[in-house]
């Protein structure tokens, strides 16, 4: 049965959470991107005023020190004056250190002194300001951060560098500023902690209201589910009964009732399909057409319960001699046919047809005494002595009936003369 309550839950959670994701990323990313934009406007908008009152003293200072060493840089009596004026503009600021380099990348001066005259000539924030004349902006997490002031831990930070441009060409030097934007880091990561448990709420109410309804619509789907299954319960032992009612049919119409062996019409079924087997594989195929002898005085002195038991014994009898392909039917009162596809040696047929005539031959237990009968036989081979089923029937009936004329108890293969009977007693008279 469809369960629909647990696919709503499941359904409902799984968009719950999509929902919940995304919007928490598309908000994050949108919130993070206007902060770093913010911050590189404020950067660029620090770096212009730094470049405005430093370059006096900032421009013959780098053009001198363009290819000093480290040592000369951090010697230089400059540096503590540019530390000064940084200190005094950045008062205020939300600015954490700031790095002037020379157009080839040397560490002019920055913040924390141990960094001066470092080569920055490959960094891809410098190159793309240097060479292409824009800003260029990231933003970052340190776990620990260097500034004039000592080591900052913890924090979220902003990075800028920023040509600037004294006349046309190329930027005369590249300015670094780093903002610090941990308090605003945190105030998205709140306000993200809050659309969260707004929106989580407002779909756990949404799921409840729906819950309910669900719930109630699976209710009335179980019970619904639960009549169709007594009904098809009751439809499928309908059906059932049918179908055993016609396989009983079809067998009784296609079997003997006293013995279960295959009928006439069955029979020829077998017999056609044999034939069919027997033409496609050029292969050898036989037909045993066997009449009891002495059946009726058996009937006459003993009753129809000995008789019925003599068929019914008989029947298992033959059975036993054949080979699961073949087939044994009883096709009328007294009579027999057996089929026997895919002889592999014509010589077989004398091991068969003594082998049942022995079997028919043996006394049949019947109350305190014995039942005897024995079996005229006549047999016929496809395609040697017809083709058609017809025709091979009819061949085996004669022989039949030449075995009878030959003295009964006995087979007799089509267009043969009979042999001799060679039973299990000689010297005993058959049934009359």
């Amino acid at each position: 049965m469809f369960r629909l309550l647990p696919y709503y839950s499941a359904a409902s959670a799984a968009v719950i959470v999509v929902m919940i994701t995304s919007l928490t990323f598309a908000y994050r990313q949108i919130a993070v991107g206007e902060m770093v934009q913010s911050a590189e406007t404020h950067n660029v908008a620090f770096a212009r005023i730094f470049a405005n009152r430093l370059w006096p003293q900032l421009s013959p200072f780098i053009e001198e020190m363009e290819h000093s060493t480290r040592e000369q840089l951090q010697s230089h009596p400059t540096i503590p004056e540019l530390e000064r004026d940084v200190t005094e503009l950045s008062k205020g600021l939300s600015v954490l250190k700031v790095k002037i380099y020379t157009p080839g990348g040397m560490t002019v001066y920055s913040s924390a002194p141990n960094q001066i005259g470092e080569d920055k000539s490959d960094n891809p924030g410098f190159l793309i300001a240097a060479r292409q004349g824009l800003p260029s902006t990231k933003r970052s997490h340190r776990e620990q951060f260097s500034t004039s002031s000592g080591v900052l831990l913890d924090r979220e930070v902003v990075e800028s560098y920023v040509p600037v441009q004294i006349s046309a060409g190329a930027p005369a030097a590249v300015f670094e500023l780093y903002a610090d934007v941990t308090d605003l880091t945190d105030r998205i990561r709140n306000t993200t902690g809050i659309i969260v448990a707004i929106t989580l709420l407002a779909f756990i109410i949404q799921y409840a209201v729906l819950f309910l309804i669900v719930r109630r619509a699976d209710g009335i789907l179980k019970d619904q589910y639960e009549s169709l299954q007594d009904r098809e319960k009751k439809l499928e032992a309908a059906l059932e009964d049918l179908q055993k009612a016609e396989e009983k049919v079809r067998h009784a119409a296609n079997h003997d009732a006293l013995t279960g062996l295959p009928s006439l019409r069955l029979c020829k079924d077998r017999l056609s399909s044999a034939l069919s087997l027997a033409r496609r594989e050029s292969s050898i195929m036989a037909i045993f057409f066997i009449d009891l002898d002495g059946f009726k005085g058996v009937n006459d002195t003993q009753g129809h319960d000995a008789g019925d038991h003599v068929l019914r014994e008989i029947a298992q009898r033959l059975h036993s001699c054949v080979r699961e392909m073949d087939t044994v039917a009883r096709i009328g009162g007294d009579e027999f046919m057996i089929i026997f596809p895919k002889i592999a040696n014509p010589d077989i047929i004398k091991q068969l047809g003594d082998k049942i005539i022995e079997s028919v031959w043996e006394p049949i237990p019947w109350k305190s005494g014995e039942l005897s009968v024995g079996a005229s036989v006549g047999v016929s081979l496809y395609p040697e002595h017809g083709k058609e089923a017809e025709v091979l029937i009819k061949e085996a009936d004669d022989a039949m009936y030449v075995a009878k004329r030959g003295g009964k108890n006995r087979y007799v293969i089509a267009n043969h003369p009979a042999p001799a009977p060679e039973t299990a007693d000689q010297g005993a008279s058959p049934p009359a």
